[in-house]
């Protein structure tokens, strides 16, 4: 929970911080929270959409929400980060 609650105040101070939508959602996905982890991943995205950081953990994300085919399109860059 103290890791989330930075993370929390860093995006509050900064809402182009990318890393910390980043940590934050692996964070939720490590807590098996993972359509908050999907949102916050996205929103990192939509920050930077070039993160492969990003890009990579949504993935993961969408595995671990059993959406196989979603992560596979978005790993081969054929899908969108997009909700």
């Amino acid at each position: 929970a103290e890791a989330r609650e930075w993370y929390v105040r860093a995006v509050e101070a900064n809402p182009y911080a990318v890393a910390a939508w980043i940590n934050w959602g692996v964070v939720e996905g490590k807590r098996g929270a993972w359509a908050e982890s999907e949102r916050l991943l996205r929103q990192a995205l939509a920050v930077r959409p070039e993160s492969i950081q990003a890009r990579a953990n949504l993935v993961t994300c969408l595995d671990g929400q059993g959406r196989h085919t979603e992560a596979n399109a978005l790993r081969d860059g054929q899908g969108s980060p997009k909700p």
